[in-house]
């Protein structure tokens, strides 16, 4: 299915799931999807029908820390650590992908 498509993509750069009804869970396997794949650098999943519950959100935080290729990502956080951790990753990703466009990695 989907998740399947996520992890095998070598083409897709940027994808918008917004504004739909996905719920915590299914966006969390979104996200974990997304530790095989290095092509996909902009997920945008926020304004979803069904709310994320903490421990989504701590999921996908966590998901995010295996994946060095995203660099825009909107949610609509209600765990203000989730979010701070996802915000350091993000910024981790644009710093890597800065150095690769200056040649420095």
């Amino acid at each position: 299915g989907f998740i399947t498509l996520l992890k095998t993509n070598t083409t897709l750069e940027s994808l918008s799931l917004e504004t739909n009804k996905i719920t915590g869970k299914h966006l969390k396997n979104i996200v974990i999807a997304l530790e095989f794949n290095d092509t996909l650098k902009e997920l945008r999943i926020a304004n979803q029908y069904f709310t994320t519950g903490v421990g989504d959100e701590m999921a996908i935080s966590k998901a995010l820390a295996n994946n060095t290729s995203i660099v825009k990502f909107s949610l609509n956080w209600k765990n203000g650590g989730a979010r701070n951790t996802a915000d350091r990753l993000i910024m981790r990703n644009n710093d890597v992908a800065r150095k690769k466009r200056q040649g420095l990695s």
